[in-house]
């Protein structure tokens, strides 16, 4: 695959092998790009596919301004909200249906996501 530019910082992204998935991450700022699919494999104590689950149409605010994706030339990417119970926005391809994440929103995905199971448990 040819060499991805990070869409916060325009660093370059190198590729790293995780134990179920191989991600994308920026070697600058620490954002991390996954194809689809790989949003699931970071998910956990969550059953279900959240990245279908977090895809809509609405209009969300995010304190990051409109990305283009590092893998689809030109490609404008959205602005999704996680399960829509969370605060927590994300970039989302419509093209290739890859994510964009900010450093640290993998760890606040799943603070989100225990809370929601949590309070769904109670």
């Amino acid at each position: 695959m040819a060499d991805m530019n990070c869409p916060s910082c325009s660093g370059k992204m190198k590729s790293v092998i995780e134990p179920d998935v191989t991600t994308d991450v920026c070697q600058n700022c620490g954002g991390i790009f996954l194809d689809k699919g790989e949003l699931n494999a970071f998910a956990t104590a969550f059953a279900g596919d959240i990245e279908y689950c977090s895809i809509d149409h609405d209009t969300h605010i995010d304190r990051f301004p409109t990305r283009t994706c590092p893998k689809c030339s030109d490609q404008k990417m959205i602005k999704v909200n996680l399960l829509a119970f969370s605060s927590l926005i994300f970039d989302f391809c419509p093209s290739c249906e890859g994510f964009f994440l900010d450093k640290g929103e993998i760890d606040v995905m799943n603070v989100d996501m225990h809370d929601l199971t949590t309070a769904g448990a109670a």
